[in-house]
């Protein structure tokens, strides 16, 4: 696919698919990835960056990865900066699972769903937010 595809054409896409693939080298919070579990869509993904706040072992299929130094500049990252190479080989033993045990992988995918409902639930992400901002106005008050 060399086109740009609307919101509601990736999710249709990510909700039709057996497991959510992400072999990044750097991640921000990873939304597409937190969207296929949230849609209970196992996600198989690099544990690294910001995304091991959403992937673990116990409702998802982390991929290892090694810690690379570039050597020269590749695009908007510059020689010397880091970043994660991800196993190609455990990441397709990963999609093998998922292909192979699929009633497990739909497990997986189940308790993907449940912790992303509970872990991002507005009220679980409001108390996270209070117990910051009191930890910051504690500090503040010393």
């Amino acid at each position: 696919v060399e086109a740009y595809w609307p919101h509601a054409r990736v999710l249709q896409l990510i909700a039709a698919s057996q497991a959510y693939v992400s072999l990044h080298r750097a991640e921000g919070f990873g939304y597409t990835i937190a969207e296929a579990q949230a849609m209970g869509v196992p996600a198989i993904a690099t544990a690294y960056s910001a995304t091991t706040d959403l992937i673990d072992v116990s409702h998802a299929l982390p991929v290892r990865w090694r810690d690379v130094t570039l050597a020269e500049s590749i695009g908007p990252y510059d020689r010397g900066m880091r970043w994660a190479e991800p196993d190609v080989e455990h990441a397709a033993a990963q999609m093998r699972f998922v292909h192979d045990r699929r009633h497990a992988a739909a497990a997986l995918g189940t308790r993907a769903r449940d912790f992303m409902t509970t872990r991002f639930a507005p009220s679980s992400v409001a108390a996270l937010v209070d117990a910051r901002l009191r930890s910051l106005d504690d500090r503040l008050a010393r």
